[in-house]
């Protein structure tokens, strides 16, 4: 089994992290005002949570006067690469098939998604053969 590349993160810290990359850098209220637009939270929960995050490994912050500025140290697509891993290995024994078996057969695409599914696929065929 691969090793852990990132520490697990709830659902409200992954709510964190994803206003952080959308905002490029942020404070703590940048981030509270954001997570206000759909749901109540209190200041202090976004507070500790961006200190989780920092604690992970996830968010790094600099001091201007009084205000911390928080940014991500883990880029989405990273992240997003690190949990399929894991899903791939936990979930599906290993077998990144599997989960592609899966999708599709859970899934309805677009035919515009159709068509990027294809597109990809070209594109790993032109990589792979010589």
């Amino acid at each position: 089994m691969k090793r852990r590349i990132l520490h697990p993160i709830g659902e409200a810290e992954l709510e964190v992290l994803q206003a952080v990359w959308q905002m490029g850098e942020a404070t703590v209220g940048q981030v509270h005002e954001r997570i206000l637009t759909r749901r109540e939270v209190a200041y202090t929960t976004i507070m500790t949570l961006m200190k989780r995050l920092t604690d992970k490994g996830y968010l790094s912050y600099q001091n201007h006067g009084n205000t911390y500025h928080y940014q991500a140290q883990v880029t989405s697509e990273a992240f997003k690469a690190s949990m399929a891993s894991e899903v791939v290995e936990k979930i599906f024994d290993g077998s990144p098939m599997a989960l592609v078996q899966t999708l599709f057969k859970q899934e309805s695409f677009s035919e515009e998604e159709r068509a990027e599914i294809e597109a990809l696929l070209d594109q790993i065929r032109a990589h792979t053969n010589p």
